[in-house]
């Protein structure tokens, strides 16, 4: 497949993921203009998360309808809008999909957890090339991409940060919940980390007092920096959290708890000694493919 391109300017795209809505323009900036309003989607669903709760549903419209208005401000002629597992898995999904077709005029592609895990890994494969594995953390899903023989192997597990946070807020107990759920027989050494949970873990381990998206891509976090974020982390309430890393919003410090159990269970899985964080993503990935091919 030959390298996607971006055309200049012209493209916005927004993900309505389960912990948050994120835009992005991807020639804006080094890693495009980004805007992320959290409207946990995923959030108080029933049935097995198959029933979106309908507080998270207007909230959610309300984000997309916000960033829609700011993609448009910022000069985007073409906004496209894509949904992953929380959309992925409910029975109710219409409520919010016929909303932003009929009252925002855009259609939602909901793509499946492998494709998610492919755009993952083809955004951050801007900037680390030669990994060989990635992985994704989001509110109600974890997709890992591998390499193998010059084939990618993509993989989507039904746990993330917002779900997992509902149970409890023992790490070491999360941890165990989310290693049940990931079945992968690929191992490495090192993994790219995907997703805001990864950036929210590479402010906490550079204690930055300001989100600095420079500084957080390439950041490398052993397995032992992630043993050491567990014991600082653990005792802090979310409240107490926001204050003491005063880079992290309020709503990420509440699930970053669940988001580093995953992130603990993923590299056991994987054996890996640490992850690179990677602010290229999957979003960046949906504009790269979609630019080229004209759909996922």
């Amino acid at each position: 497949m030959a390298k996607p391109s971006i055309r200049q300017g012209k493209t916005a795209v927004i993900n309505i993921g389960s912990n948050s809505v994120k835009l992005l323009i991807p020639d804006l900036g080094r890693f495009g203009y980004r805007n992320v309003i959290t409207s946990r989607l995923a959030a108080n669903s029933t049935n097995e998360g198959k029933t979106l709760d309908l507080g998270s549903v207007e909230r959610t419209f309300g984000a997309l309808k916000k960033l829609k208005e700011d993609a448009r401000s910022k000069g985007a002629l073409n906004i496209h809008v894509y949904a992953t597992e929380a959309l992925r898995k409910a029975d109710n999904k219409r409520l919010l999909t016929d909303r932003i077709r009929d009252e925002l005029m855009l259609e939602t592609d909901i793509i499946s957890g492998e494709q998610e895990a492919k755009i993952a890994a083809l955004g951050a494969s801007l900037s680390f090339p030669s990994h060989d594995a990635f992985a994704d953390i989001g509110g109600a899903s974890t997709e890992i991409a591998l390499k193998r023989s010059g084939e990618l192997l993509c993989s989507s597990f039904s746990v993330g940060a917002v779900r997992l946070n509902e149970i409890g807020t023992d790490i070491y107990r999360l941890k165990q919940r989310a290693a049940a759920a990931i079945e992968t027989n690929g191992t490495t050494k090192h993994i790219v980390g995907i997703g805001g949970t990864f950036s929210a873990l590479a402010c906490v381990s550079l204690d930055l007092s300001v989100f600095d998206a420079s500084a957080v891509h390439g950041t490398i976090i052993s397995v032992e920096e992630l043993d050491r974020l567990r014991e600082i982390l653990q005792p802090l309430e979310a409240e107490e959290t926001a204050r003491r890393f005063p880079a992290l919003k309020l709503s990420r410090a509440q699930v970053i708890k669940a988001g580093l159990a995953i992130a603990l269970a993923v590299t056991e899985k994987l054996n890996a000694d640490d992850i690179t964080v990677s602010m290229d993503d999957g979003l960046k990935g949906y504009a790269m493919f979609i630019e080229e091919n004209g759909h996922i």
